[in-house]
Protein backbone atom coordinates (compact mmCIF):
# COMPACT_ATOMS: atom_id res chain seq x y z
CA UNK A 1 0.00 0.00 0.00
CA UNK A 2 1.06 3.47 -1.01
CA UNK A 3 0.16 6.57 0.54
CA UNK A 4 1.56 9.62 -1.19
CA UNK A 5 0.97 13.15 0.03
CA UNK A 6 2.10 16.67 -0.75
CA UNK A 7 5.30 16.14 1.98
CA UNK A 8 5.09 12.86 2.63
CA UNK A 9 5.16 9.43 0.89
CA UNK A 10 4.16 6.19 3.57
CA UNK A 11 4.58 2.56 1.80
CA UNK A 12 4.38 -0.42 3.51
CA UNK A 13 4.16 -4.42 2.02
CA UNK A 14 4.04 -7.79 2.94
CA UNK A 15 5.36 -11.06 1.27
CA UNK A 16 4.88 -14.55 1.95
CA UNK A 17 6.29 -17.69 0.45
CA UNK A 18 6.09 -20.81 0.50
CA UNK A 19 8.21 -23.56 -0.79
CA UNK A 20 7.19 -27.28 -0.36
CA UNK A 21 9.80 -30.26 -0.91
CA UNK A 22 8.51 -33.41 -2.42
CA UNK A 23 11.20 -35.85 -0.98
CA UNK A 24 12.13 -34.15 2.01
CA UNK A 25 11.12 -36.47 4.99
CA UNK A 26 10.69 -33.98 8.10
CA UNK A 27 9.66 -30.47 7.71
CA UNK A 28 8.74 -31.07 3.97
CA UNK A 29 7.67 -26.97 4.07
CA UNK A 30 10.00 -23.56 4.33
CA UNK A 31 7.92 -20.20 5.04
CA UNK A 32 8.85 -16.67 4.93
CA UNK A 33 7.18 -13.46 5.83
CA UNK A 34 8.50 -10.23 5.25
CA UNK A 35 7.21 -6.97 6.47
CA UNK A 36 8.97 -3.42 4.82
CA UNK A 37 7.91 0.23 6.19
CA UNK A 38 8.78 3.42 4.13
CA UNK A 39 8.26 6.95 5.09
CA UNK A 40 10.05 9.65 3.47
CA UNK A 41 8.85 13.48 4.66
CA UNK A 42 10.23 16.59 3.15
CA UNK A 43 10.09 19.90 5.91
CA UNK A 44 11.01 22.01 3.24
CA UNK A 45 13.41 22.42 0.06
CA UNK A 46 16.10 21.87 1.85
CA UNK A 47 15.28 19.73 5.05
CA UNK A 48 14.04 16.38 4.35
CA UNK A 49 13.84 12.81 6.38
CA UNK A 50 13.50 9.20 5.09
CA UNK A 51 12.69 6.27 7.36
CA UNK A 52 12.99 2.35 6.60
CA UNK A 53 12.11 -0.65 8.46
CA UNK A 54 12.17 -4.86 7.25
CA UNK A 55 11.89 -7.25 9.26
CA UNK A 56 12.01 -10.99 8.02
CA UNK A 57 11.29 -14.18 9.74
CA UNK A 58 12.29 -17.16 7.14
CA UNK A 59 13.52 -20.93 6.68
CA UNK A 60 15.87 -19.58 4.10
CA UNK A 61 19.41 -18.31 4.46
CA UNK A 62 19.27 -16.46 1.23
CA UNK A 63 16.28 -14.91 2.31
CA UNK A 64 16.90 -13.72 5.58
CA UNK A 65 20.22 -12.04 4.34
CA UNK A 66 19.82 -11.27 0.81
CA UNK A 67 22.73 -9.54 0.26
CA UNK A 68 24.92 -11.76 2.76
CA UNK A 69 27.27 -14.22 0.68
CA UNK A 70 26.77 -18.10 0.18
CA UNK A 71 29.91 -19.32 2.09
CA UNK A 72 28.82 -23.12 0.46
CA UNK A 73 26.56 -24.63 -1.45
CA UNK A 74 25.36 -26.76 1.13
CA UNK A 75 24.21 -23.09 2.84
CA UNK A 76 21.64 -22.79 0.94
CA UNK A 77 20.21 -26.60 2.29
CA UNK A 78 21.35 -26.13 5.65
CA UNK A 79 18.83 -25.23 8.61
CA UNK A 80 19.12 -21.38 8.53
CA UNK A 81 15.64 -20.53 10.35
CA UNK A 82 15.49 -17.12 11.66
CA UNK A 83 14.37 -13.29 12.29
CA UNK A 84 16.07 -9.95 11.11
CA UNK A 85 15.18 -6.73 11.47
CA UNK A 86 17.11 -3.43 9.33
CA UNK A 87 16.07 -0.56 10.35
CA UNK A 88 17.55 2.96 9.05
CA UNK A 89 16.92 6.51 9.55
CA UNK A 90 18.19 9.55 7.10
CA UNK A 91 18.50 13.40 7.15
CA UNK A 92 19.37 15.57 4.26
CA UNK A 93 20.21 19.11 4.75
CA UNK A 94 21.20 21.50 2.09
CA UNK A 95 22.28 24.64 3.34
CA UNK A 96 23.23 26.68 0.41
CA UNK A 97 22.87 25.78 -3.32
CA UNK A 98 26.27 24.20 -3.04
CA UNK A 99 26.75 22.77 0.16
CA UNK A 100 25.00 19.60 2.04
CA UNK A 101 24.83 17.12 4.40
CA UNK A 102 23.28 13.97 5.27
CA UNK A 103 23.74 11.97 8.37
CA UNK A 104 21.93 8.35 8.98
CA UNK A 105 21.78 5.74 11.35
CA UNK A 106 21.31 1.67 10.41
CA UNK A 107 20.71 -0.65 12.80
CA UNK A 108 20.75 -4.53 11.95
CA UNK A 109 19.49 -7.22 14.38
CA UNK A 110 19.84 -11.20 13.81
CA UNK A 111 18.07 -13.78 15.89
CA UNK A 112 18.77 -17.71 14.25
CA UNK A 113 16.84 -20.65 15.64
CA UNK A 114 19.39 -23.33 15.53
CA UNK A 115 20.87 -23.19 18.97
CA UNK A 116 23.76 -25.41 20.75
CA UNK A 117 21.24 -28.08 21.75
CA UNK A 118 20.32 -28.51 17.89
CA UNK A 119 23.91 -29.24 16.61
CA UNK A 120 26.55 -32.00 17.46
CA UNK A 121 28.97 -31.59 20.30
CA UNK A 122 31.70 -29.48 18.80
CA UNK A 123 30.21 -27.95 15.87
CA UNK A 124 28.82 -24.55 16.13
CA UNK A 125 25.31 -23.30 15.91
CA UNK A 126 23.88 -20.57 13.33
CA UNK A 127 22.87 -18.71 16.78
CA UNK A 128 26.47 -19.22 17.94
CA UNK A 129 28.23 -18.33 14.81
CA UNK A 130 25.50 -15.39 13.50
CA UNK A 131 23.20 -14.15 16.46
CA UNK A 132 24.17 -10.22 16.15
CA UNK A 133 23.75 -5.92 16.39
CA UNK A 134 25.31 -4.12 13.88
CA UNK A 135 25.16 -0.35 13.81
CA UNK A 136 26.10 1.76 11.19
CA UNK A 137 26.37 5.58 11.40
CA UNK A 138 27.55 7.47 7.65
CA UNK A 139 27.92 11.19 7.21
CA UNK A 140 28.14 13.09 3.91
CA UNK A 141 29.53 16.36 2.87
CA UNK A 142 27.94 16.91 -0.61
CA UNK A 143 28.78 19.83 -2.84
CA UNK A 144 26.88 20.31 -6.32
CA UNK A 145 29.69 20.83 -8.93
CA UNK A 146 26.71 21.51 -11.37
CA UNK A 147 23.29 20.23 -12.28
CA UNK A 148 24.26 17.45 -13.22
CA UNK A 149 27.33 16.39 -10.49
CA UNK A 150 27.25 16.15 -6.83
CA UNK A 151 30.83 14.96 -5.09
CA UNK A 152 30.83 14.02 -1.77
CA UNK A 153 33.44 13.01 0.56
CA UNK A 154 31.98 10.48 3.83
CA UNK A 155 32.80 8.77 6.78
CA UNK A 156 30.99 5.75 8.31
CA UNK A 157 31.76 4.72 12.05
CA UNK A 158 30.31 0.46 12.80
CA UNK A 159 29.90 -1.78 15.77
CA UNK A 160 28.98 -5.67 15.66
CA UNK A 161 28.09 -6.78 18.48
CA UNK A 162 27.63 -10.91 18.64
CA UNK A 163 25.05 -11.58 21.47
CA UNK A 164 24.70 -15.67 21.38
CA UNK A 165 25.63 -16.71 25.36
CA UNK A 166 26.72 -19.88 24.20
CA UNK A 167 30.63 -20.88 23.58
CA UNK A 168 31.84 -23.14 20.80
CA UNK A 169 35.59 -24.26 19.76
CA UNK A 170 37.29 -22.17 17.63
CA UNK A 171 40.15 -23.49 14.94
CA UNK A 172 41.56 -20.16 14.64
CA UNK A 173 42.16 -19.40 17.88
CA UNK A 174 42.95 -23.13 19.23
CA UNK A 175 40.56 -23.49 22.09
CA UNK A 176 37.08 -22.30 23.40
CA UNK A 177 35.89 -19.08 22.49
CA UNK A 178 32.43 -16.87 23.20
CA UNK A 179 30.84 -15.46 20.22
CA UNK A 180 32.22 -11.99 21.28
CA UNK A 181 35.51 -12.96 20.20
CA UNK A 182 34.44 -11.35 16.92
CA UNK A 183 33.31 -8.35 17.95
CA UNK A 184 34.51 -5.13 15.84
CA UNK A 185 34.47 -2.03 15.01
CA UNK A 186 35.19 -0.35 11.82
CA UNK A 187 35.84 3.35 10.06
CA UNK A 188 35.36 4.12 6.61
CA UNK A 189 36.56 6.97 4.60
CA UNK A 190 35.72 7.36 1.03
CA UNK A 191 34.99 9.74 -1.79
CA UNK A 192 32.63 9.44 -4.29
CA UNK A 193 29.51 11.44 -6.41
CA UNK A 194 26.20 11.54 -7.67
CA UNK A 195 26.40 12.02 -11.93
CA UNK A 196 22.79 12.10 -13.81
CA UNK A 197 24.44 11.41 -17.18
CA UNK A 198 20.86 12.09 -18.89
CA UNK A 199 17.19 12.79 -18.06
CA UNK A 200 16.95 9.05 -18.09
CA UNK A 201 20.18 7.73 -16.65
CA UNK A 202 22.23 8.22 -13.15
CA UNK A 203 25.41 7.14 -11.30
CA UNK A 204 26.37 7.19 -8.13
CA UNK A 205 29.46 5.72 -6.70
CA UNK A 206 31.94 5.64 -3.63
CA UNK A 207 35.42 4.16 -3.09
CA UNK A 208 37.64 4.21 0.00
CA UNK A 209 39.00 2.25 2.77
CA UNK A 210 37.85 0.22 5.38
CA UNK A 211 39.84 0.22 8.90
CA UNK A 212 38.76 -2.76 11.16
CA UNK A 213 39.69 -3.60 14.60
CA UNK A 214 38.31 -6.90 16.56
CA UNK A 215 37.95 -5.76 20.11
CA UNK A 216 37.90 -9.15 21.98
CA UNK A 217 40.85 -10.62 20.02
CA UNK A 218 43.65 -10.09 21.80
CA UNK A 219 42.27 -11.39 24.74
CA UNK A 220 41.95 -14.70 23.31
CA UNK A 221 45.29 -14.97 21.35
CA UNK A 222 47.99 -11.99 21.63
CA UNK A 223 49.73 -13.54 18.41
CA UNK A 224 46.46 -12.54 16.29
CA UNK A 225 46.68 -9.36 14.37
CA UNK A 226 43.25 -7.83 15.36
CA UNK A 227 42.84 -5.23 13.04
CA UNK A 228 42.52 -5.05 8.98
CA UNK A 229 42.44 -3.02 6.44
CA UNK A 230 40.63 -3.26 2.97
CA UNK A 231 38.90 -1.41 -0.04
CA UNK A 232 35.36 -0.14 0.70
CA UNK A 233 33.66 0.30 -3.02
CA UNK A 234 29.73 0.90 -3.67
CA UNK A 235 28.71 1.79 -7.23
CA UNK A 236 25.25 1.74 -8.42
CA UNK A 237 22.99 2.47 -11.69
CA UNK A 238 19.40 3.41 -12.58
CA UNK A 239 18.07 4.09 -15.92
CA UNK A 240 14.23 4.73 -17.13
CA UNK A 241 13.47 3.17 -20.38
CA UNK A 242 10.27 4.84 -20.22
CA UNK A 243 7.75 6.85 -17.97
CA UNK A 244 7.81 4.68 -14.62
CA UNK A 245 10.17 1.51 -15.98
CA UNK A 246 13.55 1.34 -15.05
CA UNK A 247 16.39 -1.13 -14.33
CA UNK A 248 19.12 -0.18 -11.60
CA UNK A 249 21.91 -2.59 -10.88
CA UNK A 250 25.03 -2.22 -9.01
CA UNK A 251 28.30 -3.76 -7.09
CA UNK A 252 29.46 -3.46 -3.33
CA UNK A 253 32.74 -4.96 -1.62
CA UNK A 254 33.13 -4.80 1.88
CA UNK A 255 33.68 -7.35 5.21
CA UNK A 256 30.64 -9.31 6.11
CA UNK A 257 29.89 -11.73 8.91
CA UNK A 258 29.83 -15.35 7.73
CA UNK A 259 28.96 -18.55 9.58
CA UNK A 260 32.53 -20.18 8.57
CA UNK A 261 34.63 -19.83 11.84
CA UNK A 262 36.85 -17.09 10.08
CA UNK A 263 36.58 -13.14 12.00
CA UNK A 264 35.00 -11.80 9.01
CA UNK A 265 34.34 -12.41 4.73
CA UNK A 266 35.34 -10.25 2.28
CA UNK A 267 32.49 -10.40 -0.30
CA UNK A 268 31.09 -9.25 -3.95
CA UNK A 269 28.16 -8.16 -4.02
CA UNK A 270 26.38 -7.69 -7.78
CA UNK A 271 22.56 -6.77 -8.05
CA UNK A 272 20.06 -6.19 -10.83
CA UNK A 273 16.10 -5.38 -10.11
CA UNK A 274 13.43 -4.26 -12.44
CA UNK A 275 10.80 -2.43 -12.69
CA UNK A 276 8.17 -2.07 -15.86
CA UNK A 277 4.71 -0.43 -15.65
CA UNK A 278 2.54 -2.76 -17.69
CA UNK A 279 -0.57 0.23 -17.39
CA UNK A 280 -1.47 3.11 -15.19
CA UNK A 281 -2.08 1.02 -12.16
CA UNK A 282 -0.19 -2.25 -12.58
CA UNK A 283 3.91 -2.54 -12.35
CA UNK A 284 5.89 -5.92 -12.83
CA UNK A 285 8.74 -6.51 -10.95
CA UNK A 286 12.14 -8.97 -11.34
Amino acid sequence: YNLPLDQTFLGVDYTYGLKWYEARVNNNTDQSHIFNLKLDHAFSERYDVSLKDSFVYSREPTVLDAGGAITAPTSLRTEGSGMKNRGNVDFGMQFSPKWGVGIGYENNWYDYDQDAGDVLPGVASRSQLLDRMQHLIPIDARYTVNPKFVALVGYQYGLTDYSSNDNYFSANVGGVVAPDWRNSSAHYGYLGGEYAVSSQLNLSFKGGAQYTTYDNLKSYDSTLDDNQVTPYADLSASYMYNPGSFVTGGYTYSLTSTDVQVLDNKTHVVYVALTHKITARVDANL
